[in-house]
């Protein structure tokens, strides 16, 4: 195998944090839960992580990315399930 470039620490994992939002985005929308960048737009409710003040407001998918609204990304996973999340990841 040839390395084309390799910049930085390669050798250490690191959680992939909110570029991970991209790939349950996808997961998401092909699952027909995400319909467009409005909808659905989801109601925060008492218990959700709500760290950021952009949190403690109603989200869209739009919101969500642009927010990076860990709430959200849980929603989806929950509507997706464990097997169909275990699917996609695999």
């Amino acid at each position: 195998m040839k390395i084309i470039k390799q910049e930085g620490n390669c050798e250490s994992r690191y959680a992939p944090c909110s570029t991970f939002k991209i790939a349950i985005s996808l997961m998401g929308y092909d699952d027909g839960f995400l319909i467009d960048e409005t909808h659905p737009k989801l109601p925060v409710k008492a218990g959700y992580a709500d760290y950021l003040e952009v949190w403690k407001q109603s989200q869209t998918p739009k919101d969500w990315m642009k927010n990076s609204c860990v709430w959200y990304s849980q929603i989806i996973t929950k509507e997706l399930g464990i097997e169909k999340f275990r699917d996609y990841v695999t």
